[in-house]
């Protein structure tokens, strides 16, 4: 239907429809980010499968009419917000100064602690509604349409990337992931602290529920780290998706590290 312009700040506007309005930052005031022809808003959602109110960050660039632009999805971190990949890193501007659109959504969690998500199948269909809402009206480009993230946000980005290969629901064409959880049972068998997140999320324990940890991740590694030769490895359908995996040496959480090599 017809949607109103409603001015966030002098350099910001927010589209304001039947399921999409403006959201406040952590600090309680409007996202506006001033970028090169174009502009950043800050809004939230309501996902029609769970009632939740999705919040993510959107930069739509200045567009003539008929042209078509690539997109990038960022992904957080283990309890962050979209705000820390639109705000706290340089990807939104980047992709503005490309003239590109930019998306980070929270990809809310439905049980537990709403910004601790692993991939889970719940908060992927959360982020294919916040696509499919932006691609059917802006002009991106579904052939390029890009994944990154990083820890827990690398794991989410390999998982969407690997179960959603469909153009209409934003397959990307390549995604970056750096020092992600792309093995989640084995998150649960060397980090305790997070086992109740994670059962909670899933259902139950790796053994108890293994197909529901499968699912949202890329590869299934034993306690170890190691690959499971004979595993479900999400990972196959990536085969003709260009992907890059990164990681530093020194990271403290060593096992992501093992994930990542």
């Amino acid at each position: 239907g017809n949607a109103d312009a409603t001015r966030l700040s002098n350099n910001a506007f927010a589209i304001i429809s039947s399921t999409a309005a403006p959201a406040s930052s952590e600090s309680g005031t409007p996202l506006a980010v001033p970028s090169a022809g174009g502009t950043a808003y800050n809004l939230k959602l309501v996902i029609p499968s769970t009632g939740l109110e999705e919040f993510f960050s959107l930069h739509v660039p200045a567009l003539p009419p008929g042209v078509v632009r690539p997109m990038v999805v960022g992904f957080h971190s283990f309890r962050r917000t979209h705000l820390e990949v639109s705000l706290g890193t340089d990807l939104m501007t980047e992709a503005a100064a490309r003239g590109w659109f930019f998306l980070a959504p929270v990809q809310r969690s439905a049980v537990g602690d709403p910004l601790i998500n692993y991939g889970s199948v719940q908060s992927q269909e959360h982020v294919e509604v916040l696509m499919r809402w932006v691609m059917d009206i802006y002009a991106v480009d579904p052939d390029r349409v890009y994944g990154v993230g990083h820890s827990m946000g690398g794991g989410s980005a390999m998982s969407y990337a690997a179960r959603h290969r469909d153009l209409d629901a934003g397959a990307f064409a390549a995604v970056a992931n750096h020092t992600g959880t792309v093995g989640v049972s084995n998150v649960w068998d060397v980090q305790p602290v997070v086992r109740p997140d994670l059962e909670l999320l899933f259902g139950g324990t790796p053994a108890q529920e293994p197909f529901e940890y499968q699912r949202s991740s890329t590869v299934e590694l034993d306690p170890n780290g190691a690959l499971i030769p004979s595993g479900r490895h999400m990972a196959t359908n990536l085969s003709f998706v260009d992907t890059r995996t990164y990681y530093a040496t020194n990271d403290s959480l060593t096992y992501l590290v093992t994930q990542s090599q």
